[in-house]
């Protein structure tokens, strides 16, 4: 029996004995408390079966789990970083479509004034000709009927042509007005038709605007949280090297602790045979 069989076959009799403690506490549950007690058995018993059956190996792959999330990490920043710099693009796009919008709707109304005055300034003219044209055949009409007032007679076929003439022109003229109010509808529908579209599109950006807005704030407390995970894993490895740094200060110390009494002894040891040297010199 190899060993993870053995592993395997003790994991099998732990979780026989923990349901075996369970059986018995149900067998005398008379109350509450031992519904608890159950409840915590089998928690107990998930836990420990859990705990043994985690290896070596599904150890270093959390380890692994946890170095990739650390790269997760660092490509995130990066992330937020580049959706900043996206955001600041659509932000000042979105600043000069609006300036553009302002000065198209500025444009149109100024076209719009343009025209109704061009159309005001047409018809006050062609009425003031009309009238001019009137009032100088009516001064006409009546010189004549002043000065031949004995050839009246002659003169009705014209003066007939002359008011149908004059009917005519006045028909020309309400043309002309209702086709000159026409084309000033039409500019006003298609004025409308572009302010409604412009303003459509303007909700648009702007919903989508709120959007990006939304995902920055998002990413900037997802960014923030890895931020508290990085500070501590930092301090955390602050806290190691500074350990580190400690235990190899005190070798260093008692090293050079040992050498300086070493050094000292061999002094010493020296002076003493000097000493007998010079007493069996002096003795000779």
């Amino acid at each position: 029996m190899d060993l993870n069989a053995k592993y395997e076959v003790a994991i099998q009799r732990m979780v026989n004995l923990l349901a075996e403690v369970t059986k018995k506490a149900k067998a005398v549950q008379t109350c509450s408390p031992s519904k608890k007690l159950i409840e915590d058995l089998n928690v107990f018993q998930i836990f420990i079966e859990k705990e043994m059956r985690t290896t070596p190996m599904m150890q270093h792959a959390y380890e692994i789990q946890i170095f990739s999330s650390r790269e997760d990490l660092k490509r995130a920043v990066k992330d937020v970083q580049c959706f900043n710099v996206l955001l600041e693009e659509e932000r000042s796009k979105f600043d000069d479509f609006k300036r553009e919008t302002i000065f198209d709707i500025a444009k149109e109304e100024s076209i719009l004034q343009s025209f109704k005055k061009i159309a005001e300034k047409n018809i006050a003219e062609q009425i003031k000709k009309s009238e001019e044209e009137m009032l100088a055949t009516r001064k006409e009409h009546h010189a004549r009927i002043e000065l031949l007032q004995k050839e009246i007679n002659s003169f009705v076929g014209r003066i007939s042509l002359i008011n149908v003439k004059n009917t005519a022109r006045e028909e020309d003229l309400q043309k002309i007005h209702l086709e000159t109010q026409n084309k000033s509808i039409e500019l006003l529908a298609k004025y409308d038709r572009d302010i409604g579209a412009k303003c459509r599109l303007f909700e648009k950006l702007t919903l989508k605007n709120n959007i990006l807005e939304k995902e920055q704030k998002e990413l900037c407390i997802r960014l923030a949280n890895q931020n508290v995970l990085y500070v501590q894993l930092k301090e955390e490895q602050e806290e190691a090297i500074t350990k580190a740094f400690v235990e190899g200060l005190e070798k260093f110390k008692r090293n050079r602790a040992a050498k300086i009494i070493q050094r000292t002894w061999r002094s010493y040891r020296e002076r003493l045979l000097l000493k007998k040297k010079k007493k069996k010199t002096k003795k000779k």
